[in-house]
């Protein structure tokens, strides 16, 4: 008994990284060592189980997928040709209005300003999503706060920077808040998929 557990430490010692050898009685079983290994170093097996489900469940598979090659794209800090359209200052809400519910089936305004991180942190992911989201016949564009702080602060109503409008044709603003780069896939990208579904059904 005093010889297997002795081989037993050494072939942990060898394969594990000396931080997660646990020091045990040698009447110990090789199961509780195991489990008691993993306990002490979880992050492989955490690491496994985050890959796999980082995104969750999907309704609307085409869009799904653009979501994960935009987080994808992002995170390895590809170069792409922008997408997004800078407004001019809004000179009538109706006239942007129709604008933004007749160029495509999904728009989406971003307003922005020069001066707020947040909103220079979220643009490379702006960028690559618009790049994405265009085949599916969504655009983005772009507003200047500064050039348009009476028309964001009582017409869109805005509470913070970036702030986000997300438009569908025949249903007019159906979504709206404010968000980092952070939550940019599940919460801009969900309400963009609820708005593209939204205009698909309607077509239906």
């Amino acid at each position: 008994m005093e010889n297997t557990s002795v081989t037993m430490v050494a072939y942990i010692s060898s394969s594990w990284p000396s931080s997660a050898v646990v020091t045990h009685n040698s009447t110990k079983s090789s199961s509780f060592s195991s489990y008691s290994r993993n306990k002490q170093n979880p992050e492989p097996f955490l690491a496994a189980r985050t890959r796999k489900t980082r995104l969750g469940p999907q309704p609307c598979r085409s869009l799904s997928m653009l979501l994960w090659n935009s987080r994808k794209n992002n995170d390895q800090g590809q170069a792409t040709s922008s997408k997004i359209i800078k407004l001019d200052p809004v000179t009538s809400p109706q006239e942007h209005l129709d604008q933004m519910t007749s160029a495509a089936d999904v728009s989406v305004l971003e307003v922005t300003a020069s001066y707020c991180k947040a909103c220079q942190a979220a643009q490379p992911k702006l960028e690559t999503m618009a790049q994405m989201y265009e085949k599916h016949n969504v655009v983005v564009y772009q507003l200047d706060f500064e050039s348009n702080k009476e028309f964001c602060k009582d017409v869109l109503h805005l509470e913070a920077l970036p702030y986000f409008v997300v438009y569908a044709r025949g249903f007019g603003a159906v979504d709206q808040f404010s968000c980092g780069w952070e939550k940019m896939n599940s919460k801009l990208g969900g309400a963009v998929q609820n708005a593209y579904q939204m205009v698909n059904g309607k077509k239906a």
